[in-house]
C-alpha cells in the first residue's frame, strides 16, 4: 500500500490538482513554511511513486514546478494565495516559450543565414526578399523583413 505523506489527508495520492489546491488553500491559516514542508514532502513522494509517475506525468510536471517555486522564489511571508498566483504565472509563461519555440528557432536560422551572407546583399529588404523566395523558412516575407531589422 502506498505511504500517505505526514499531515496530508486520506487519499491524498489520488488527488486531482484542483483537490490538491483546496487543499493548500485549507491550510491558509498555517504558517507558510509549514505548508512549504508539506508540499514538499508530497511531491518527493509521487515523484518517487513509479505508478503515479506513469499515471499522471503531466500532474507530476505541475507538482514538480510548484515544489521549486516554492523552494526558490517563495518566502515566508507568501499566502497560498500569492503562491498560487505565482504557479500560473509560471505554467502559463512555459506552455508560451514552447509554444513559441518553433518559431525562436527558425528566426534564429534566418539571422544566421543573413549574417553568413551579409555581404552579398544591398539591402535587408533584398535580403528579405531573397530568403523569402528560397523558402528558407515557411514564414511570410514581412516576418523575415521584421526580424532582420531586429539585427540593429
Amino acid at each position: 500500500m502506498k505511504r500517505i505523506p505526514q499531515g496530508w489527508p486520506k487519499g491524498a495520492e489520488d488527488m486531482t490538482l484542483e483537490q490538491i489546491e483546496g487543499f493548500l488553500m485549507g491550510e491558509k491559516e498555517k504558517p507558510f513554511n509549514h505548508a512549504m514542508g508539506k508540499v514538499g514532502r508530497f511531491v518527493d513522494d509521487c515523484a518517487t511513486d513509479r505508478n503515479f509517475v506513469e499515471a499522471a506525468p503531466a500532474l507530476l510536471e505541475l507538482l514538480l514546478i510548484m515544489r521549486d517555486g516554492m523552494a526558490d522564489g517563495a518566502t515566508e511571508h507568501w499566502t497560498v494565495d500569492d503562491y498560487l498566483e505565482w504557479l500560473i504565472v509560471a505554467r502559463n509563461r512555459r506552455v508560451a516559450q514552447l509554444r513559441h519555440a518553433e518559431t525562436e528557432g527558425m528566426k534564429m536560422e534566418v539571422c544566421q543565414y543573413y549574417r553568413e551572407h551579409q555581404g552579398s546583399f544591398r539591402s535587408k529588404r533584398a535580403a528579405a526578399t531573397a530568403i523569402h523566395e528560397a523558402r528558407l523558412v515557411p514564414v511570410k516575407w514581412r516576418t523575415v523583413y521584421d526580424w532582420l531589422l531586429e539585427l540593429d
